[in-house]
């Protein structure tokens, strides 16, 4: 069985054999009143950037927890790198997506205002509060997925930006993909000749539309910029599984060369 894992963004440097680590705050009040964990115990404590602490706890009190330091190991982020550019979306279904996304592997969340997003990020407040949620969401599913690195959620982009990006990571030989019920090729098809020349990626992007799809302007202007439109299967996916799915083949076809997970 895993080892449970709590976050400490304010771990640096990872602390010698033997040495005392402690926890405070939230964290240590979900260890203690809602796991109830006990001195005697192992679990782990990461930093969000790839260290993990495994130590052994000795006080578990309510909003503290401390523990000796038994092993510690910096894990690399993983390669291919795979993003996520995920429209908003009502009822929570963007958020679902950030929560499945990271725990079938995503590294990095970018919010899109697209032209029939219903959700509307207006003002710098409001979506300060929104990715304030979507950072929370992968903070949490990074926890349940016992990793080590907390996937970054970048600023909201809208369509036009969108396409800039798109065109420079074209441009540093990255792949990137735009799931449209009316492609003509497949993901799977497209990322399996890639697969037959024996060649690797480094990153993969996927643009993952809200529940109305995208405009026609909008698919001609990103598949201008250099992204793919690739179909993802038989059905007709929500815009909160969509992401999901694309990054469940991805990860099959090119599983990770470096995993968050230790024994």
């Amino acid at each position: 069985m895993t080892l449970p894992v709590y976050v400490d963004f304010t771990l640096r440097e990872p602390p010698g054999p033997g040495e005392m680590l402690t926890l405070r705050g939230a964290e240590a009040r979900h260890a203690v009143t809602v796991r109830r964990t006990r001195p005697g115990e192992l679990l782990h404590v990461v930093n969000g950037r790839g260290l993990r602490v495994c130590i052994e706890v000795s006080e578990a009190g309510r909003d503290v927890l401390r523990g000796k330091t038994v092993s510690s190991v910096r894990e690399p982020a993983g390669s291919p790198r795979i993003s996520l550019v995920q429209a908003l979306a009502k009822n929570g279904r963007d958020i679902q997506a950030v929560e499945t996304g990271t725990e079938f592997g995503a590294h990095e969340f970018i919010p899109w205002q697209a032209a029939r997003s219903v959700v509307q990020w207006k003002d710098a407040q409001k979506a300060r509060k929104a990715e304030k949620k979507w950072e929370d969401t992968a903070l949490a599913a990074a926890k349940q997925a016992r990793r080590s690195w907390v996937p970054r959620v970048a600023e909201k982009t809208d369509s036009r930006a969108l396409g800039d990006l798109i065109r420079s990571r074209i441009e540093a030989g990255q792949l990137v993909y735009l799931c449209h019920e009316e492609a003509k090729v497949s993901l799977v098809s497209h990322l399996g000749k890639i697969r037959e020349t024996g060649a690797c990626p480094s990153a993969v992007t996927f643009a993952v539309g809200p529940e109305g799809g995208i405009t026609r302007e909008e698919e001609e202007d990103l598949c201008a910029a250099g992204a793919t439109a690739v179909l993802l299967g038989g059905h007709i996916l929500r815009s909160a599984t969509a992401g999901a799915w694309a990054i469940a083949v991805f990860s099959a076809l090119f599983p990770p060369r470096c995993t968050d997970r230790i024994e």
